[in-house]
């Protein structure tokens, strides 16, 4: 039975998220280009808040916990560490055996290949941030320091990391601020914001709901306008980091913290306990169903409806079956 106290404002929120994921690995080879450039932008911008969402949503769930370090680093790590090993050797495999055939030589080589893969981040592009939650996860331990410091000390945290990032965009060439560039200050950054979001007292107040929604449609709108007309790529990406914090406050002050329908409460919940799992599953059913649409006399917008729902309830289904035969901790 579900717990009455569960928020399930982050369940709706993980729930989205994984489906942005989906429709990013399915929008490219089904729509593409093939529409109003404008249209385009505006999906793109849209379903790219899916790895931001995440990434603020386990800021807000584990910053605040008060957890050993060893507990962290042991139980954390293995949690995300175990169904990636288990679906990075499926998914490996098969790829490779597709591309190069099964026989034993081909057997020793992929295994040679899937270890230093493995080690060399490159299994497949989709799960670099597999690799970019374990770094988050070894700094959780330091930033829970700040955070049982005070909300002061928080909050000079965010302001600092907030800074050397827009000095290291505004400056890329400097060799003082060119570390700031790399792209792991950024997920920092959103880290430490969901956490901020879902702390604040500002929250709950209708005057921060006006001033999150106005701020998600006036920066969604601008991220559009500069995806479209190739402008300055600093500023760019400056506009989609604070558009990613805008869209996370506005779904948690807007979204309700209880369910009020159990049926639809409960299957939102169902997805959000499985979207880990759907995420390192799903990139084996995305070009299968893909191939296997295309062909038919169908809008291109109603294939990439189909694809989405149909890789999302195919892996549903089957780490549903996975988990009740014992599997669940080993798969998701």
């Amino acid at each position: 039975m579900m717990s009455e106290q569960r928020d399930i404002r982050y369940d709706i929120i993980r729930a989205v998220a994984i489906l942005f994921v989906v429709c990013i690995h399915s929008y490219p080879a089904i729509i593409g280009r093939d529409v109003n450039v404008y249209v385009n932008s505006f999906v793109n911008v849209c379903i790219s808040t899916a790895v931001p969402l995440f990434v603020m949503l386990s800021g807000a769930l584990l910053l605040g916990r008060k957890e050993s370090i060893s507990f962290t680093l042991r139980h954390r790590l293995k949690r995300i560490l175990v169904p990636f090993l288990f679906w990075s050797v499926i998914v490996y495999f098969s790829f490779f055996f597709i591309r190069q055939g099964f026989s034993a030589p081909t057997t020793a080589v992929c295994l040679k290949g899937y270890v230093h893969d493995l080690v060399a981040m490159n299994i497949h592009p989709v799960y670099w941030f597999v690799y970019m939650m374990i770094g988050l996860y070894l700094l959780l331990p330091i930033l829970r320091i700040v955070v049982q410091s005070g909300q002061k000390a928080f909050n000079y945290l965010l302001m600092f990391v907030l800074c050397g990032l827009v000095i290291g965009k505004c400056f890329p060439q400097s060799p003082f601020v060119t570390w700031w560039n790399n792209l792991y200050f950024t997920w920092v950054f959103l880290f430490l914001s969901g956490y901020w979001a879902a702390t604040s007292r500002f929250t709950s107040s209708k005057a921060f709901r006006l001033i999150s929604a106005l701020s998600l449609v006036c920066l969604m709108a601008l991220c559009v306008v500069l995806e479209v007309r190739q402008l300055n790529e600093s500023v760019y990406d400056l506009v989609k980091l604070a558009y990613y914090v805008a869209g996370f406050c506005f779904l948690l002050s807007v979204l309700p913290k209880r369910g009020h329908h159990p049926a639809m409460t409960s299957c939102i919940v169902r997805m959000s306990r499985l979207s880990y799992g759907i995420y390192l599953s799903h990139i084996l059913f995305v070009s299968l169903y893909i191939r296997l649409l295309s062909g038919m006399m169908m809008p291109r917008w109603l294939i990439f409806v189909c694809v989405i729902a149909l890789v999302t309830v195919t892996s549903a289904i089957i780490l549903t079956f996975l988990k009740k035969i014992g599997l669940g901790k080993i798969v998701m």
